[in-house]
Formats: C-alpha cells, sequence, structure tokens
C-alpha cells in the first residue's frame, strides 16, 4: 500500500490496519533514515488519522516508529514522545510539577507516598542539619525541637539600610544591591549570615541580610547593601565578600526564585529621563539583549510591559506595576529587578555595569520623547564610551560576538581596536575569575 492509498484508506473510513501505515514508513526510511525526513512523513499522514484519533510518532524510548490512540502518547519533560509500554516501563509522573521523566530522576521522600523530579525535591523538601535527613516541607523533622531552639539572626523583611552613600565625593549616582540567595542543605543560614556581615560592617552598618517571602523559608535570605558609587563598589564594597569564595556557601544562580535588584537614586534623573528609561527596558526590540545580559527571561516578579510608551506615567500604584522589569513605584529609587542571582564575581558585576552603562547613556541626553531608544543606540554610545570599568560587560559582548562585524569596517578600525584591547588585557589578568564562570 502507498501513501496516497493509505491517506484514502483512513479519508474513507476503509478496513486497514495501522501497522501498514507504520510498515510502510520504516520502509520509505530505509532508504533514508533521519529525523526531518521522518517528521515530513508524520505531516504527510497524520492529518488524515485525526478522525480516528490515531497518531504516528516516533517513540524515544523504544527508538521505533508506532501508531497509537492520541490519548496513549505521551509527552516528557524533554519534549519527546513515548508510547504508554515505554511509560509503564521506565518513567514517572512528577507529582508536582506533573511533568513526566524516566525513573533514574525519580526521588520520594520518606513517609509520604509522592514522587518528584529533582527541581521539585528541592522546591518540597527541607535539610535537617542536625540529624542529617531530608523531610518534607509540611512535615517536620525527629529533631524539630532542638532546630526550633536556634532563633533565626535574620532581620525582618522590612528593615531598612542605613544610608551611608559611599562614594559620594565623586558622585551624584548611587546604587543599592539586593541579591537573593539560598544557602546549601549542609550549611548552616545563621553562620552563613554571620559570615557575610562580618565582610562588610566593620565600622558602619553596610549591609543587612533579612527574610524575604517569596524565597525558602529555611535557607533562603535577601541581602541589601547601603547606597555607593558605581566605583566603589566595583573597587571597594564587595572586595571582602569575593575573597571569601560566596558560592561555596550559597546558591544563587540555581536558588529557588533568586534574583538581583539593582536601586539607584531616581533625583540624579530629570522627568524626561525616567521616561525613556522605562521605554527602554520595556520596549520589544530590546528584550532579548536584556534577557540575554540578566540570565533570566521575564516571570511573575518582573514583567516587560511592551505597550509602554513616553508618556505613561512612571509611577502607579499596586504590586502589578512593582512586579516589572523597572519599578518607580518607590519614592526615592528606580529598582531594575530583571536579573538572576549570581555569585560569580564577572556576572555579578556585568549586571552592576549594564544598569550603570544604561543610565549614563540615556543621563547624556534630555530628549523629551522616546526616540533612538533602542539597542542599536546604546551599542553606539557604548563603543564610543569604552572603558576597563565595563570590562565584565565588554567580555560578556564579545563572547556573544555583538561587535565582531565592527572589525571590517573602517570608520570603526580604532573603536573596535579599543574595545578589543580592553577584552583582552581583562582576560588576560582574570584567568581564574573567567574559569569559575563556567563552572557548575
Amino acid at each position: 500500500m502507498n501513501i496516497r492509498e493509505i491517506k484514502k484508506a483512513i479519508i474513507e473510513n476503509q478496513q486497514w490496519s495501522s501497522s501498514e501505515v507504520v510498515d510502510y514508513i520504516n520502509q520509505r526510511l530505509e532508504r533514508r533514515n533521519n529525523s526531518t525526513y521522518r517528521k515530513r512523513l508524520f505531516r504527510i499522514i497524520n492529518p488524515a488519522l485525526n478522525r480516528l484519533d490515531w497518531q504516528v510518532f516516533y517513540c524515544e524510548y523504544h527508538e521505533q516508529v508506532e501508531c497509537e490512540e492520541r490519548s496513549n502518547i505521551i509527552r516528557t519533560n524533554c519534549d519527546d514522545l513515548i508510547c504508554v509500554s515505554s511509560y509503564t516501563e521506565s518513567y514517572f509522573t512528577c507529582d508536582d510539577c506533573e511533568e513526566v521523566f524516566q525513573n533514574d530522576d525519580v526521588r520520594t521522600v520518606d513517609g509520604r507516598s509522592l514522587v518528584y523530579c529533582e527541581a521539585c525535591y528541592e522546591a518540597n523538601t527541607r535539610y535537617c542539619d542536625v540529624c542529617d535527613t531530608d523531610y518534607h516541607c509540611e512535615d517536620f523533622c525527629d529533631c524539630d525541637e532542638e532546630r526550633e531552639s536556634e532563633e533565626s539572626n535574620l532581620d525582618e523583611w522590612n528593615t531598612r539600610n542605613e544610608k551611608h552613600f559611599h562614594g559620594k565625593e565623586n558622585s551624584i549616582l548611587f546604587y543599592g544591591g539586593e541579591c537573593e540567595l539560598q544557602v546549601y542543605r549542609d550549611q548552616n543560614r545563621n553562620d552563613v549570615v554571620s559570615n557575610f556581615r562580618d565582610c562588610f560592617n566593620l565600622e558602619v552598618e553596610n549591609v543587612i541580610c533579612k527574610r524575604d517571602g517569596s524565597l525558602d523559608s529555611e535557607k533562603g535570605f535577601e541581602m541589601s547593601t547601603t547606597p555607593c558609587s558605581f566605583d566603589y563598589h566595583k573597587e571597594i564594597f564587595w572586595n571582602a565578600f569575593f575573597e571569601l569564595k560566596p558560592a561555596q556557601y550559597c546558591k544563587a544562580y540555581e536558588g529557588h526564585q533568586c534574583g538581583i535588584h539593582w536601586h539607584f537614586n531616581r533625583n540624579a534623573f530629570t522627568e524626561n529621563q525616567l521616561k525613556r528609561l522605562n521605554c527602554f527596558y520595556n520596549h520589544p526590540k530590546n528584550k532579548n539583549l536584556i534577557v540575554d545580559v540578566a540570565g533570566r527571561n521575564e516571570n511573575n516578579y518582573c514583567r516587560f510591559v511592551p505597550s509602554i510608551t513616553f508618556d505613561c506615567p512612571i509611577k502607579t500604584d499596586g504590586d502589578a506595576y512593582k512586579y516589572r522589569v523597572i519599578n518607580f513605584n518607590n519614592i526615592n529609587t528606580v529598582e531594575v529587578r530583571i536579573f538572576r542571582s549570581n555569585l560569580k564575581q564577572i556576572s555579578f558585576f556585568r549586571y552592576l555595569e549594564f544598569v550603570h552603562t544604561v543610565n549614563q547613556w540615556i543621563r547624556s541626553t534630555d530628549q523629551n520623547d522616546a526616540g533612538n531608544i533602542t539597542w542599536e543606540y546604546y551599542f553606539d554610545w557604548l563603543l564610543k564610551n569604552i572603558d576597563k570599568k565595563f570590562s565584565n560587560l565588554f567580555l560578556f559582548l564579545d563572547d556573544k560576538k555583538h561587535f565582531d562585524h565592527l572589525e571590517n569596517i573602517q570608520e570603526w578600525e580604532t573603536v573596535y581596536t579599543d574595545f578589543k584591547t580592553v577584552i583582552h588585557d581583562f582576560r588576560n589578568n582574570n584567568q581564574e575569575l573567567i574559569q569559575q564562570e563556567s563552572e557548575e
């Protein structure tokens, strides 16, 4: 039976066997077997199978073409298709995210009949430092009374930083960072918090560590800084902290719901400049760059609003407006919320350098409209203001080959050479940090 006869039999509801369809496809694949060709055959046959609620597909587990009722075809977390017998033999459905995983990835909790994937197991269990066991977040470990006797040393969520404005001798623009973290299961949060505070609070309180309702209740916390100038952050403020190698104590990039927010003082900007900032961060043409630099896409805590225009109000009421990529609802500061948390030094400073260079670009003019607000104009400003202070950001942009096309454009030769020189020097002087960026 050829392909036309098969389609005709299906359409006219004639008697036929699904095995004939599979046999025909396999015969064709003997001559030309690749996934692209196989998908083309499926696209030809499956529309005719719609009437019978059947589908031809490639079972990734059995590694063969099969024909099943649609209700018996299962999609895995990797977006592969498998048949029911494959699922019964070697797969499970996570009781939390409800996605399908292979049995090798199953995690269970003592005393519960639930099965989890690795990510959901992490989100739904707690680790007891005392008895060295995991337990469900809705249960108690055997030594719970002993655990409760240790009071948390975190400040409350609404505690505010003291305002020292370090670096005020040379700047009118100041940045305060909020870094959300989650200590590892084998670490005691109180000890980690004490160690981190000691890096900053020698003479005055520069950092507070506090609760955050969006983070893990037992392992998560937010580290919030006093305002500092860009140069003070880069040259002084974080030195002792990164010497401590904080990534050995905490998850950041892989922490549950963890992000980094950078605040800066709004009185350093005119009203026009604030409106242009709002337009830049929400412009659809800029989204890919912002997401790329930030290490994550939008989520419930930071949303892009592509409908934003220059005339839109920048300060509005309610959490729906607070939880945007850029938030103007604080009285004295603007907050950029998009960045994924990170304790790798190059990525951490890349975020700050991005926010600062966008700010400097916006502050360089006072246009009363949203013209020239896309990433091309930002890149143009960035290349005309080459500075080694932006090396972490430049390294990222160079790795992503954003400026490679300039190498062969004569009028950009000097600028491109300066850019590559900064990158070359940074790579030579920071091999250990660059290696850490590629480590899990």
